[in-house]
């Protein structure tokens, strides 16, 4: 198989290529198999050899070359054009500084004749890292939108350009532990018994190897148990635990005292989450192993104490203001009262309920409110006024709304009421009555009643005259057009029953908009 390079050559460093690359390109390319089902020749596109063949070859058939073993999937010679490609990264060492690149093999089979095959694979450079103590920085081959054609642009991006999975070079480790890297602990994670890595993965190497070498201290903090710190950096994963990365010490890093970082290890407590526990709890009071322990039982997870997942926004809120240790204390306390001391998510949710309603309610933020002897019955009370305050709430909306409604709309709606000696038509004029339409139809109209008090649309209810206040159909109309029109439990109404809203559109509302300007949607 012969190998050209496209861009190999104008690259702006000089490429160094693994032994034996070449063969390693044509061992990993997926080349496939061509075959002349007509003269009964075959074509293996790895080593160039042909040969005749006596039984038959299918297409998408997994044929074995004679002469090098390779198999592949067979094509006939006259399919159509394809391409295939293959991802390949590599390392190699020079003048203290370690560079990582990413290349892109492609073989094309386009030629119609077996015997006028040209087998020929082309590689194309597509990023070049370097990264030394002193600056990391790297090189991409990217289309310029100006010119339109590629050309190498150094940038500050230490990934790769492919999205897709690599062939890795099987002494990529070994080139680590010979580079200044060798005490930092770097593998690359592959796919289990292969030499294949996702492009997350080759991106995770390149951003560990590039953030060790501008942090030499990430030794020491692997080697002391910490690792977890440096994986969530890269991963973007918030441990608000604010590191001090030029630290040439543990407690400068973490930004606690020598005794501090002796307690936490005598207590079992030296890891991210525990680290993250102390700072909080210490900015209160002293800390104590059982204040440790205590929290734990109430936070499963110590970031919940600084952001908002999973609900405990709360606590931070809390944390901001008050003692946690009294907290947790006080909601220990309250699973002992209650003899349910197993099932602390009960207690807890029970007392962040009242606490919300609490702080809606607009109460003091003391011991006597947020501490009350009896959780259960300060939480009914707390709940009782809340719910008097919001319904409060919303009958002062409904009450504008319904002003609004009867001020704006309705005299317009109005005048599209008509009746003869069978059906009769009208708006729907309070929230009362939509609440009742929805009922007694089965239906959703009731959750119309904001929109049509702000002209969005308007809700009309035909009934039999004979019946006038008995639901029969629900209409939606909404500039001039009948949007919805549905009887009991959203069934469509009888054919004679649509004909007589239909006559009612075009007989009544269309001429009667006419007249005067709409003030309404209606």
């Amino acid at each position: 198989m012969q190998i050209n390079y496209r861009n190999a050559d104008n690259s702006p460093i000089n490429i160094h290529f693994p032994d034996n690359f070449e063969d390693w390109v044509n061992q990993e390319t997926c080349a496939a198999t061509v075959y002349n089902r007509w003269k009964k020749i075959a074509h293996c596109s790895h080593c160039g050899h042909t040969w005749d063949y006596t039984e038959t070859i299918y297409k998408n058939d997994v044929v074995c070359c004679p002469h090098c073993e390779t198999r592949e999937v067979a094509i006939p010679h006259t399919t159509i054009p394809f391409e295939t490609h293959q991802n390949f990264f590599w390392l190699w060492l020079e003048d203290e500084s370690i560079h990582c690149t990413s290349a892109c093999s492609y073989w094309r089979c386009a030629e119609k004749n077996v015997e006028q095959i040209e087998d020929i694979i082309e590689i194309e450079i597509e990023s070049i890292n370097v990264i030394n103590r002193d600056e990391q920085y790297s090189y991409g081959y990217i289309l310029n939108w100006r010119t339109g054609e590629p050309e190498w642009v150094k940038n500050k991006s230490q990934h790769v350009i492919s999205n897709e999975r690599f062939v890795v070079d099987i002494n990529l480790d070994d080139l680590i532990a010979q580079s200044f890297l060798k005490h930092m602990d770097i593998h690359l994670k592959m796919r289990s018994k292969t030499n294949l890595a996702d492009s997350y993965f080759v991106n995770y190497l390149i951003d560990e190897m590039v953030f060790c070498a501008r942090y030499p201290s990430v030794e020491y903090i692997k080697k002391s148990g910490l690792a977890h710190l440096v994986e969530y950096k890269l991963e973007k994963i918030p441990t608000y635990i604010r590191p001090n990365w030029r630290a040439r010490t543990i407690p400068e890093l973490l930004r606690l005292s020598p005794q501090d970082i002796d307690k936490l290890k005598q207590w079992d407590y030296f890891n991210t989450d525990g680290i993250l526990r102390y700072k909080v709890l210490k900015k209160q009071n002293k800390v104590k192993k059982e204040h440790m322990e205590l929290c734990q039982k109430w936070v499963p997870d110590a970031r919940f104490l600084c952001g908002n997942d999973y609900g405990y926004g709360w606590i931070k809120e809390l944390r901001e203001l008050n003692n946690l240790i009294q907290l947790f204390r006080y909601l220990e306390k309250q699973c002992k009262t209650q003899c349910n001391s197993g099932n602390r998510g009960e207690i807890e949710n029970l007392y962040k309920d009242y606490y919300m309603q609490l702080k809606e309610l607009g109460y003091p933020q003391n011991e006597y409110y947020l501490y009350p002897k009896n959780l259960n019955e300060a939480h009914d009370k707390v709940s009782k006024e809340y719910l008097e305050k919001k319904d409060a709430e919303k009958a002062e909306k409904r009450k504008k709304q319904q002003e609004n409604y009867e001020k704006m709309y309705l005299p317009q709606l109005e005048e599209y009421v008509y009746q003869d000696n069978e059906y009769l038509i009208r708006p729907l004029r309070n929230y009362k009555e939509f609440e009742a339409e929805g009922r007694y139809n089965k239906n959703c109209v009731a959750s119309y009643y904001y929109s049509v008090t702000e002209g969005d649309t308007a809700v009309f209810v035909m009934r039999r005259t004979d019946e006038p206040d008995t639901p029969f159909i629900t209409i939606e109309l909404r500039d001039n057009h009948i949007y919805q029109c549905y009887g009991t439990g959203n069934r469509l109404p009888a054919p004679e029953v649509r004909k007589w809203v239909d006559d009612w559109l075009e007989n009544i509302v269309k001429p009667r908009s006419k007249k005067k300007p709409k003030k309404g949607a209606a």
